[in-house]
């Protein structure tokens, strides 16, 4: 009589906490990379703003100027709903340019916007981000038609 056995090539290793620690060391890092550094904050600005649409979240990563311009948003977007058919589209980005200087990042970034069953369009995202507190944060943003 033949078993039914799931095909295995080698032997098994039992997973130890070590195995899971060493696991957690190797792949956390390469996940949360993008937090860190003028780049990763400008990048998860874009996110909110652009590919979730969510304003109080791009919000979270700005300050002065870009703050007031945000909240300058939400204001003129009072009442409006934001549901799946808003975000019933497909957003990318681009880092095109960067600059340093100093404490200053210069950003650009070029966002192309898919919405589904329409004609997609490109946009040139300016970001500019300092230092506040030892963080990074976007100080101002301009956006242009390509």
């Amino acid at each position: 009589m033949v078993q039914d056995r799931p095909f295995r090539t080698g032997r098994e290793i039992p997973l130890t906490p070590f195995s899971y620690a060493l696991i957690a060391f190797l792949v956390l890092p390469s996940a949360c990379w993008r937090g860190q550094g003028a780049q990763g904050v400008a990048e998860r600005f874009i996110e909110h703003y652009y590919v979730l649409a969510d304003l109080q979240g791009a919000k979270r990563f700005t300050t002065g100027l870009a703050s007031e311009k945000i909240q300058e948003q939400l204001k003129l977007t009072a009442g409006a709903v934001v549901d799946a058919q808003t975000r019933n589209r497909e957003v990318s980005f681009a880092l095109v340019e960067k600059q340093e200087q100093g404490e200053k990042v210069f950003l650009v970034y070029e966002v192309t916007i898919a919405p589904k069953g329409g004609t997609s369009f490109k946009k040139r995202s300016l970001l500019s981000l300092g230092r506040v507190g030892g963080t990074w944060k976007v100080t101002n943003f301009r956006d242009f038609d390509v």
